[in-house]
């Protein structure tokens, strides 16, 4: 027996839009919603006024599909009805919200950031996937992290969709993420990696041969990402404090804080907002070279962060801040 959405499927190709509007009124959701986004994208008025019907559809799911693409966005209702739909809804069902999310400005609506990254975390790769597409279309750099999260899933394909959304986000917050992919395992990833770096006006990176190959080398063992820093603490690579604040996201604890010490030596002030996040380590140790770093290249005005230092759990980060407190005391007189 030939199913509903294959019926749908063959009016929509004849274009018997008629009939597909009967179907809006069936009596399974299913076929209702089947309907619905068969007809998502018609601006024909006596169209719209039925589709609009089913904002008030007694099933969840056909009302939140409704409200994504007629209704109010900023009603909670609809964002807990969507949120129903990335938790339990099907995969196809969670793709075809993806696509109507791409007709929307959800940039006006901060509540839907929440359910794109209930599909970020979505198993199905297709889900994962056309998430990543619609945050391109958003360019919106609240979404650098999670990007730089993808870059690390297993599979290519997801890893060069974040590369390409990262690319369309165009803020200096995606150069250190893009270099990385620059020297990605995978060939598309990494070639996606130099047209977005390409795209962001970062020839003279690109072309930096010494660079390239530090920060291919922070991708190798420990020893080899502790000598890198070290070289490039020394001032033997143009470019280097780029490789250093990747460092500060390290998976291994001496690495961080050897990029850390690197940085204050070097004394780059750009690291300063980096170095802040660092106050939040799991380990004394990075918070207290933290502090350290952060005594010596962050302005003198900008206090906040000692205030944060000094109220520590651990004794020692909260007492080498004191210092740096008197120490700043001393100076002013």
């Amino acid at each position: 027996m030939e199913t509903f959405n294959k019926k749908i499927q063959k009016l929509a190709e004849k274009g018997e839009k008629e009939k597909i509007v009967e179907l809006l009124s069936h009596n399974k959701p299913e076929t209702r919603l089947s309907a619905f986004l068969a007809l998502a994208n018609e601006t024909d008025f006596e169209i719209v006024r039925e589709l609009k019907k089913l904002l008030h559809d007694p099933d969840p799911h056909v009302r939140a599909f409704a409200t994504l693409r007629l209704g109010d966005l900023g009603q909670e209702s609809t964002a807990e009805n969507l949120k129903m739909i990335f938790k339990e809804g099907s995969s196809n069902n969670k793709l075809d919200a993806l696509r109507l999310f791409a007709t929307n400005d959800l940039r006006k609506h901060p509540e839907m950031s929440v359910l794109l990254r209930y599909a970020l975390k979505d198993r199905n790769i297709r889900v994962k996937g056309e998430a990543i597409k619609t945050i391109a279309l958003l360019k919106d750099a609240r979404f650098i992290e999670d990007m730089v999260e993808c870059l690390k899933s297993k599979h290519p394909t997801i890893r060069v969709h974040a590369v390409h959304a990262l690319g369309e986000i165009k803020d200096e917050g995606v150069v250190n993420p893009l270099l990385k992919a620059l020297v990605d395992r995978n060939e598309e990833v990494s070639k996606a990696a130099l047209a977005a770096l390409r795209s962001l006006g970062k020839e003279d990176i690109i072309e930096d041969a010494p660079l390239i190959l530090a920060i291919k080398k922070m991708e190798g063992t420990t020893r080899s990402r502790i000598d890198t820093i070290e070289k490039i603490t020394r001032g033997n690579i143009k470019n280097g404090n780029l490789v250093l604040r990747m460092a500060l996201a390290d998976d291994y604890k001496e690495v961080r804080i050897e990029a850390i010490k690197a940085l204050a030596k070097l004394k780059d002030k750009s690291a300063v907002k980096k170095l802040k996040e660092l106050l939040d380590d799991r380990y004394h140790a990075v918070r207290l070279e933290t502090v350290r770093a952060l005594s010596h290249i962050s302005d003198k005005n900008d206090l906040e962060w000692l205030t944060k230092a000094m109220n520590d759990a651990n004794k020692l980060v909260r007492d080498e801040a004191k210092k740096v407190q008197n120490s700043l005391k001393f100076q002013r007189g």
